[in-house]
């Protein structure tokens, strides 16, 4: 539904899981976090900044909480609210989540995992927003060489951060 626009539809029915989540596990369990997470990603969407914040904010707690710092969970509860920080354009905010993250996934999963490019591209895009190219430019191109090794030379992720790495060296001249 919401991918369908059906906003209305789709938010009953995420705070209908939330509320039978949260009386099934209790407040503070990672399952209330990831159904947390749906309802603020429905809010982002719609431009309900505060609402989204709010709501990954309590995610990302329930996630540290349950799972300790270090767990990839906490880090995706950091991208969520490190893109909604870009989308606000708190650069500075969402650098700090997409590192703190991008180190997580990188203890978690080794320094040349395809989740690992996923923050690296993320960061990429950050980089190019706050005009730094030269930095934009390292990290997509590192994005790409684990890419590359990773999933293969013609996944379409390649394809991805071969544009994402042209458009950092497009910036630079």
């Amino acid at each position: 539904l919401q991918d369908q626009l059906q906003f209305d539809a789709a938010r009953n029915l995420f705070e209908r899981a939330l509320t039978i989540t949260e009386a099934a596990y209790g407040e503070s369990h990672a399952a209330v976090a990831v159904s947390l997470g749906n309802l603020a990603t429905l809010y982002k969407e719609q431009k309900k900044y505060d609402d989204a914040r709010r709501l990954f904010g309590r995610a990302l707690t329930i996630h540290e909480q349950q799972l300790g710092n270090k767990h990839p969970a906490v880090a995706l509860s950091m991208i969520n609210l490190a893109e909604l920080a870009m989308a606000t354009q708190n650069y500075t905010g969402a650098r700090t989540l997409l590192q703190t993250a991008l180190s997580i996934h990188e203890h978690a999963y080794g320094p040349r995992h395809a989740i690992v490019a996923d923050d690296l591209t993320r960061l990429g895009f950050l980089m190019k927003a706050l005009g730094d190219y030269a930095e934009a430019q390292n990290v997509q191109k590192r994005a790409l060489e684990i890419r590359e090794v990773a999933l293969g030379p013609a996944h379409p992720d390649v394809a991805a951060s071969l544009n994402n790495l042209g458009s950092a060296l497009y910036q630079t001249g």
